[in-house]
């Protein structure tokens, strides 16, 4: 099992490139396929041995899944209370693992000469329930990854909005600095001036609204 050490690097190698939902969700589905060999392949040697292989790569995506949960969701402000509740929540369970064995393991175990009359016990009805809990699990990392693309699509759309106001205060500007030569003249002793006369209140109150409203744009 140790030697499962190596899907830790393989689990942050897919974090880093498609997401924490993904990670979140092939973690649970590691989890359903080692149920499923368990509920209908457990006489098979070759079938159990892949089931623990599996297993293994189950545990090791499972811890560094939910540490980046919970940094994800809650930052890291309470990280470290956080992260102990939730690895002393997981020893409670392990003290109670020992009856629930008990309650589920049958007596096939201890009559091997007499397998077909024996009890079975509720394994499969266990690995039934696990596997139930692990396909609702698989809810949240969907609506997360959901809502992650729909957020996604907001921010894409307020950057464009907010490059198009952008462009468009930079062509008022523009249109601000080349309005109309108007041509006029004037005449002062024997020197005519050509002064050009100056754009009229209506048109600078235009300019000046469309400004207001570019500056408004700049808000997103």
């Amino acid at each position: 099992m140790s030697g499962g050490v190596v899907a830790s690097f393989i689990v942050g190698t897919l974090m880093d490139r498609f997401g924490l939902e993904i990670c979140t969700a092939l973690t649970l589905l590691l989890g359903m396929v080692h149920m499923v060999v368990l509920q209908y392949f457990s006489d098979r040697y070759v079938w159990m041995i892949a089931g623990f292989f599996v297993y293994v790569m189950f545990r090791q995506f499972l811890f560094p899944v939910f540490i980046a949960s919970l940094t994800a969701r809650l930052g890291f402000k309470y990280f470290g209370l956080l992260n102990g509740l939730g690895f002393a929540a997981s020893g409670i369970m392990q003290a109670f693992m020992a009856l629930l064995v008990e309650f589920v393991q049958g007596d096939c175990h201890l009559n091997l000469d007499n397998a077909k009359d024996c009890d079975f016990g509720r394994w499969q009805q266990l690995h039934t329930a696990e596997f139930v809990i692990f396909g609702l699990l698989l809810l949240v990392p969907f609506f997360d990854h959901r809502e992650k693309q729909q957020q996604d699509k907001q921010l894409v759309a307020k950057r464009g909005i907010r490059d198009s106001w952008r462009n468009l205060k930079l062509q008022s500007s523009g249109s601000l600095l080349s309005l109309p030569n108007y041509q006029g003249s004037g005449e002062t002793g024997n020197t005519t001036t050509n002064y050009g006369t100056l754009p009229t209140h209506e048109e600078i109150s235009l300019s000046f609204e469309s400004e207001a409203d570019i500056h408004g744009m700049d808000a997103f």
